[in-house]
């Protein structure tokens, strides 16, 4: 009963309904897990659905690969590796054009990987290819320390400028330091920087 009840909801788009049908699924007895690993992959965006600010997109799907995969069957289960190995997020073709920009000034952020560490991390070793083992080596080295992925940090940005611009070159290194070290200028942490 619970099974037809759950697939009333599986279409639905709301993310907070879609992390309801993971942890219903994650519960089930295990001779069920295929059901729940086949609504996973039915559609690619399920992999990243989270609303809640402070996690990751993909914390829900990376619980339910962790909850089911050790028990789904074998066909299930290369499914599953294999759909994950090939995700590409509806994103990345955007993050790929502003990151490689950025590249070429030397800072090197991620489009692809991150997805894939975390999910494919959380499938049982003892049933991945050897080639998935490879890969999860490799992002892994990419994506250390996991902390800073698996918890999403408040952030506030801003533009700092100076009133310093038009004489920047007259200053000697001398007054720079100066500036620098001076114990008067306070720190403002607030949203109207100088």
């Amino acid at each position: 009963a619970l099974i037809e009840k759950i697939q009333l909801l599986e279409n639905n788009n709301s993310s907070i309904v879609q992390e309801i049908v993971v942890e219903i699924y994650r519960e089930f007895p295990n001779n069920y897990d295929d059901i729940g690993i086949k609504w996973l992959l039915r559609d690619a965006t399920r992999f990243c659905i989270c609303y809640v600010y402070d996690e990751p997109e993909w914390q829900p799907a990376m619980n339910l690969v962790k909850s089911l995969s050790s028990h789904c069957s074998d066909s299930v289960f290369e499914e599953l590796e294999e759909a994950i190995l090939k995700y590409h997020s509806p994103y990345e073709k955007r993050l790929d054009k502003c990151y490689l920009g950025a590249w070429r000034n030397g800072s090197f952020a991620h489009y692809w990987g991150e997805v894939q560490y975390f999910l494919l991390s959380s499938l049982p070793t003892y049933r991945i290819k050897s080639s998935t083992a490879d890969l999860i080596k490799v992002l892994r080295r990419k994506f250390y320390p996991e902390d800073r992925y698996l918890h999403r940090h408040l952030m506030s940005g801003g533009m700092v400028g100076s009133k310093l611009d038009p004489s920047l070159e007259k200053i000697s290194d001398r007054a720079w330091l100066d500036i620098i070290g001076n114990n008067k200028v306070k720190d403002d942490h607030g949203h109207n920087w100088i």
